[in-house]
């Protein structure tokens, strides 16, 4: 995976071929080393013929291509993957990638292209680590297996990036995929298929910051932004779950900084819940003193 994803260019403690005497039999194929690589021709007299079967390392599907031919391995149809682009604030947006259809997957490799004016970093999930991708050069390399294949729905994200949006780049964060990695996914039955780059649908989405100052004695702020017009409600509940204020306000979309009185409050621990519209949902704490 290191040497797909360019974390390094050589596969430690091996070389780039390696070579089986023709007819050799392993005595467990499934465990193959040691085995004779090297014949010794002792007192040669006259030409010798020695066939050797050559197996390139990591070519773990057959399809490698020497000196121009295309590959050995036919593909099944694409899959697609969908692009979606979740922008929380004027200049920080999330991209997820999606499958436009249900797989059992065994896994997946491709590279994209990146906007270069963009700082991209990939958001780890409880699938994908930071081991299997790698951003560098304008490029975002992926390579994601497991031992027993996982189901993918069409919701469920393939990757996960984060980047900082200007104005200029706001129509492509993806311009295409590069020859890096061949974009394929293995199914459940080692089967591959190619991947390729389908629709681009963004997304806006509201956030809510934490307090700031926290712990505060009088008066405390949060930044909001609102996707769109709506009523958005803040509750105020103590420690113990009880509802202390609620409050409801229309908002027009955009950037919004609210302002949380605290005179009337006892000391102690809080957590405020910001509902914007039916969909959006958030809550942090804060502590009043004093």
């Amino acid at each position: 995976r290191k040497v797909f994803l360019e974390v390094t260019n050589n596969f430690p403690s091996n070389h780039s071929w390696r070579f089986v005497r023709k007819g050799f039999t392993f005595s467990d194929p499934t465990s193959p080393w040691p085995f004779e690589e090297v014949v010794a021709l002792d007192n040669l007299s006259k030409n010798e013929k020695v066939n050797y079967v050559g197996i390139k390392i990591g070519d773990v599907n057959d399809s490698y291509a020497d000196f121009g031919n295309e590959s050995l391995t036919g593909r099944n149809q694409s899959i697609g993957m969908r692009q979606v682009i979740e922008t929380s604030s004027e200049n920080k947006s999330i991209l997820k990638l999606y499958l436009d259809e249900a797989v059992d997957v065994s896994g997946y490799q491709f590279a994209l292209k990146v906007d270069p004016s963009l700082s991209i970093k990939h958001v780890p999930s409880l699938i994908v680590k930071n081991e299997n991708v790698n951003i560098k050069d304008g490029e975002v390399l992926v390579s994601w297996t497991t031992e027993n294949s996982k189901k993918f729905d069409v919701k469920d994200e393939i990757l996960t990036l984060e980047f900082e949006q200007n104005s200029s780049s706001r129509e492509k964060v993806i311009t295409g995929l590069s020859n890096k990695l061949e974009a394929e996914i293995y199914e459940a039955s080692l089967d591959v298929r190619q991947l390729k780059l389908s629709n681009v649908k963004e997304v806006l989405k509201s956030s809510v910051d934490q307090v700031s100052p926290n712990p505060f004695i009088d008066q405390t702020s949060f930044k909001m932004f609102v996707a769109r017009n709506a009523d958005v409600k803040l509750k105020i509940f103590d420690a113990t779950g009880q509802l202390i204020l609620s409050k409801t306000s229309k908002y027009e979309a955009g950037e919004h900084q609210v302002i949380i009185n605290g005179n009337s409050l006892p000391e102690g621990a809080y957590i405020y819940r910001v509902e914007i519209g039916d969909e959006e949902t958030f809550s942090h704490r804060f502590i009043k003193i004093r």
